[in-house]
């Protein structure tokens, strides 16, 4: 089972402030697995997704959250799935300016290194 909690902020990255991101879930594997995700800022949800993610070589492989506002308050971020193999899900994390414009990516990886 994959569970990330993470807590995004506008200036995550440094020297540039980010407007917008992009959430991209995929299967690694054969299997089909379910994937949760909701965010929170202090006074709300922001929202709650459930998705099941088919197989890597399916139509279906990926799950795509597109243009997340990220405003001044912090998200709280979840990602839960119901799969016990390691490395079954691929998360990356496409950050945008206030263009829309590709900032930084966040991958798997990074997250991991984030939270540590």
């Amino acid at each position: 089972m994959a569970y990330y909690t993470f807590t995004m902020n506008r200036s995550l990255l440094e020297g540039h402030n980010i407007h917008l991101m992009d959430i991209v879930i995929a299967n690694s594997g054969a299997q089909t697995y379910d994937v949760y995700l909701d965010a929170q800022d202090s006074r709300n949800e922001l929202f709650r997704f459930l998705y099941r993610i088919g197989p890597a070589s399916s139509p279906n492989g990926s799950a795509l959250i597109q243009n997340v506002g990220i405003y001044n308050d912090p998200i709280n971020l979840r990602i839960i799935t119901n799969r016990f193999t390691p490395g079954h899900c691929v998360v990356r994390m496409y950050l945008k300016n206030e263009y829309g414009v590709v900032i930084g990516v966040l991958s798997e990886y990074q997250l991991h290194k984030l939270a540590d």
